[in-house]
């Protein structure tokens, strides 16, 4: 039995494993449905989600097994990580490095492997979709064309859960910060239910902010206006006002304790808009930004840069290679699909603070603050060297040329990109794939 060597980049490899935060948690139905699909798809007993970490493969998901995981010596799965392309052993009792395997020898007697690696944004391979059978068997080129398909979609799944994982860790954060303040906070959802309540709400509001109601809350909370001649009707409070769609800002209210006394409050309240406004200023198909997020960001960022006379402001503009040709050999889908993986590596390869846009078409405008000319060198780079190492469906070998441009001082947005778009047409003109 030959066991794989260590992948590229193992510590790298590991980090990327450990930050989705997946290994040991419970079954989760989505990964489920992608190796029932593949077993089903490829007609094989045995498929499996499979996450290689420093001494084991465990799995995620898996069909037609009882094990959760396996030492990584003996792992089909540690050699199919090795390389970005579907890892295939037609039949493991003809081949040296397998025919005396324990997982061959013995249950669950593999005779057959197709894996595709797992490769994150970041271009990394963390684990496995692999299909399993008990007898030999030969794996057409679409075949593993669509199993690779499959694994980007077990990415997908994984990106989710991490972002899943920070959402609830920055909602923890923020919920920790706004029980820590003195003054009341509290928001109602478009149905009328209480989402929150901090603890200067809950100690106001005493026992009524136990209630999912705001009206049994409304009812047990004596609201008045400044002047504390009567309480105020519902339709004057000001979460009643928000949720209506208006925006109330340093209204003077008094609020009466069971003590039969009054304590002011200054209150604001306005209508969440934040998901419409996000959905208003996101690509739908990459989603990054368009060029309304674009008008939002940058004026502030160019006027700090201008007050602080920090470092400038440096403007990425991308162009896909030959993108016309994928759409007219490979089909929209698959040019849809290139689009969605390059805006994926675009945002690995840049910073929170960076702005990602799609321009036009194939087009992609990285805004990026604080930057000077070899940081923006060294993101269009990574950006480059990602996409060259994309494979998508139909769509061939994936170059992208860039052309970067550094603001002066107090210099227009619009001449920026104007330079940029310059070099841009210098590094297509000069034989493409490369960052001028």
């Amino acid at each position: 039995m030959k066991s794989a060597p260590l992948p590229e980049q193992e510590n790298d490899r590991l980090a990327e494993l450990r930050r989705y935060h997946v290994l040991d948690t419970p079954n989760d139905p989505a990964f489920d449905r992608v190796t029932r699909i593949a077993s089903e798809l490829f007609g094989v007993p045995m498929a499996l989600v499979s996450l290689v970490d420093e001494n084991r493969q465990w799995f995620k998901a898996f069909v037609g097994l009882s094990a959760s995981e396996t030492s990584r010596d003996v792992a089909f799965c540690a050699h199919a990580i090795l390389k970005d392309e579907v890892f295939i052993v037609e039949d493991a009792h003809a081949d040296p490095r397998f025919f005396d395997n324990p997982l061959v020898t013995g249950p669950p007697h593999i005779r057959f492997y197709a894996g595709a690696p797992l490769v994150t944004p970041t271009g990394l391979r963390v684990g496995t979709l692999c299909t399993l059978d008990t007898r030999a068997r030969s794996f057409a080129a679409h075949e593993a064309r669509m199993l690779a398909t499959l694994a980007r979609i077990v990415v997908d799944l994984l990106e989710l859960h991490r972002k899943t994982n920070e959402l609830a860790d920055a909602n923890a954060r923020i919920v920790t910060i706004i029980d820590s303040m003195d003054e009341v906070v509290v928001a109602i959802d478009a149905g009328g239910r209480t989402m929150l309540f901090n603890d200067a709400a809950r100690r106001q509001l005493g026992h009524a902010s136990a209630s999912n109601d705001p009206a049994a809350w409304v009812a047990a909370t004596q609201v008045y206006d400044a002047e504390r001649i009567a309480p105020l009707p519902p339709e004057r409070l000001p979460i009643v006002r928000a949720l209506g769609g208006e925006v109330v800002r340093g209204e003077t209210l008094a609020l009466r304790g069971q003590d039969g006394g009054f304590r002011l409050h200054c209150v604001n309240a306005s209508p969440f808009q934040e998901l419409e406004r996000t959905m208003s200023r996101t690509d739908p198909l990459t989603g990054l930004g368009n060029r309304r997020a674009l008008d939002d960001v940058a004026p502030h960022a160019l006027a700090r840069a201008d007050r602080r006379d920090e470092k400038p402001v440096a403007v990425a503009l991308f162009d896909l290679d030959h993108f016309k040709r994928i759409n007219d050999t490979a089909g929209h889908d698959t040019g849809d699909e290139v689009l969605r993986e390059v805006a994926r590596v675009f945002r690995a390869a840049a910073r929170a603070s960076d702005v990602l846009v799609r321009w036009g078409g194939e087009e992609l405008l990285a805004f990026l603050p604080e930057c000077d000319l070899d940081g923006a060198r060294g993101f269009a780079e990574r950006v480059r060297e990602a996409v060259s190492a994309l494979s998508v469906g139909r769509a061939g070998a994936l170059t992208i040329s860039a052309g970067i441009a550094v603001r002066a001082r107090e210099e227009a947005l619009e001449v920026v990109i104007a330079r940029a778009d310059a070099r841009l047409y210098e590094a297509k003109s000069s034989g493409r794939d490369r960052v001028c």
